[in-house]
């Protein structure tokens, strides 16, 4: 159980897609140059720091499939391996730790070509349920064969999530995440060829959002922890994120490579 949550843990932050927004005046003249923009690093720098403390490099194929993605610090270089089908779905991922350990994911997908179960043991998967537009609205957590833990996810009318509440099996509150206020732009990681199949699995949106209310509660229903979030980008001319900077002054950097249409 512990590893599968660090699993899924990890591979979303390697993923590091932006989590909240807030607007600047270049989201009014955004151009379009004729090209795609690839993702290729991205970099965590604490407030006033000119060396990341982490980064992330994004790995493609000949035919632009991201196929790993490598995350440095201080004291290691972990990587997650990328598998795909003839369909060019992505069917399995698996995470590549210094210390020699690696945890995998695997991808079932249903008859309208949507992942509809995750699974990372024999007796440890991830149901997902989709309404008519194609939006998950709830995962259902399995642990030895029972029901461990489920979220439900709710949605503005451009398919960006506002409610992800988490419920332990007893239906008792597990947390309450609020997102807010999203921009125009596309995340950067939304012009990869598989991104409609990325986004299932590390459950991201099509926007930025400017803040979050991220509470968390005790078996008891009192609540551990209410954090709010908010930020601001910087875009280059054609609109892509090029630096998140948050409210305390930590921010990162994104640089990509660029594709013909």
């Amino acid at each position: 159980m512990k590893n599968t949550i660090f699993l899924k843990m990890f591979f979303i932050a390697m993923i590091g897609i932006a989590i909240s927004f807030s607007a600047c005046k270049k989201e009014e003249t955004t151009k379009d140059d004729g090209n795609k923009y690839y993702l290729t690093k991205e970099s965590y720098f604490a407030e006033n720091e000119t060396s990341p403390d982490t980064y992330t490099e994004y790995t493609y194929d000949s035919e632009n499939k991201l196929t790993e993605l490598t995350y440095y610090d201080h004291y290691r270089r972990d990587k997650v391996v990328l598998e795909y089908d003839s369909d060019n779905r992505i069917v399995k991922n698996t995470v590549y730790l210094k210390s020699g350990s690696n945890f995998s994911e695997k991808y079932d997908y249903n008859s309208k070509n949507q992942i509809d179960k995750i699974t990372t043991y024999t007796n440890y998967w991830e149901d997902l349920t989709y309404d008519g537009d194609g939006n998950i609205i709830k995962s259902e957590h399995y642990d030895d064969g029972k029901l461990n833990y489920y979220t439900t996810f709710e949605y503005d009318k451009n398919g960006n999530t506002t409610k992800d509440y988490g419920y332990h099996a007893d239906g008792s509150k597990y947390w309450e995440l609020t997102k807010t206020y999203y921009d125009s732009k596309k995340n950067p990681l939304s012009d990869i060829p598989q991104y409609q199949i990325l986004k299932r699995i590390i459950f991201e949106d099509d926007f930025n959002i400017k803040t979050y209310n991220d509470i968390g509660y005790k078996l008891d229903g009192s609540i551990k922890y209410n954090d709010i979030e908010s930020y601001t980008y910087e875009y280059n001319d054609n609109g892509y994120a090029t630096k998140k900077i948050d409210d305390i002054g930590d921010f990162t950097t994104y640089e990509y490579k660029t594709v013909n249409k």
